[in-house]
């Protein structure tokens, strides 16, 4: 696992540049303002090396592993419940590239989220179990509360890594 995380990690640093030039480019560029805090023009989409990095060698690893079982695959994930998570992830990395080029509306991107979730449940990704937050125990979802809860997280968790 620590290879696979080193080569990760080396491969986004080598993509970084390149995306750097491409969206120096096309113009992808935070310019100073009264609601930005950088001072001087910072390019955009640097999450994009990282999502890219991180997709490639999953995809490589999990492709690898299914032939010389390094690891073993949680057995509650099946390999279209994996397929549809890293999908996902591509997904939500796109949507992220398209607000960095055309500056979505927060409308626009919430309705885009919400699309990428349903997706997601569409393909079988649901959260049908959670802590109880609570008390002890667990609380369970079922059907349509399964897949709004579901819904509900992956926009929350795209909502919170767009704010960082």
């Amino acid at each position: 696992m620590v290879i696979v995380f080193v080569a990760a990690a080396v491969l986004s640093l080598v993509l970084t540049p390149a995306i750097r030039r491409l969206v120096m480019r096309h113009g992808m560029i935070d310019r100073p303002e009264a609601r930005r805090v950088n001072v001087v023009p910072i390019p955009r989409a640097g999450g994009l090396a990282v999502a890219a990095a991180f997709l490639l060698v999953s995809s490589v690893f999990l492709f690898l592993n299914e032939q010389q079982r390094w690891v073993s695959v949680p057995f509650q994930l099946s390999e279209g419940e994996l397929a549809a998570l890293l999908l996902g992830g591509a997904g939500a990395a796109a949507l992220g590239a398209l607000d960095d080029y055309f500056n979505l509306r927060a409308r626009w991107q919430l309705l885009m989220q919400i699309g990428l979730a349903a997706f997601a449940v569409a393909l079988g990704i649901g959260i049908e179990v959670i802590n109880n937050p609570f008390g002890p125990g667990v609380i369970r979802f079922e059907g349509v509360l399964a897949a709004g809860f579901t819904m509900f997280w992956i926009v929350g968790m795209m909502n919170s890594i767009n704010w960082i």
